[in-house]
């Protein structure tokens, strides 16, 4: 890259016709899955609206779309369309999916419970030491 003056005052800032030489860069569209066999989260990344759309119609048995994973933010009909587009589990997957979902809350309570045994724990030492 070169710079139109050489000198850009240490700022950082690029001169205008740089930014312009470059074609602009196509959004990918990335979603953000769940293996329902493994419970592993996954992003699957699309070239464009219509290769997510094709897949999401065809969507393989066990993957489920928890949502978009795009940083760029998609209009309200495409995020319409893409919902629509996007095959419904069936029973054996929503079984997997509800005993995923069983699992990590019971994850997270089990976090919680010794998270708050740790912090009374630590809450009765700091009173036992000030009280002498």
């Amino acid at each position: 890259m070169r710079e139109a003056n050489g000198d850009l005052g240490g700022l950082g800032l690029r001169p205008r016709w740089v930014l312009l030489c470059f074609p602009p860069m196509a959004a990918k569209l990335a979603l953000r899955l769940r293996d329902l066999d493994k419970g592993e989260l996954l992003v699957g990344e699309f070239d464009d609206r219509a290769a997510a759309l094709a897949w999401l119609r065809a969507r393989p048995h066990n993957m489920e779309v928890i949502g978009v994973a795009s940083s760029t933010e998609l209009a309200e009909d495409d995020e319409l369309e893409l919902r629509a587009a996007m095959r419904p589990l069936d029973e054996d997957e929503r079984a997997l999916a509800h005993a995923l979902d069983e699992a990590r809350i019971a994850a997270l309570r089990e976090h919680i419970a010794r998270e708050q045994a740790r912090f009374e724990s630590d809450a009765a030492v700091e009173r036992a030491a000030m009280a002498v």
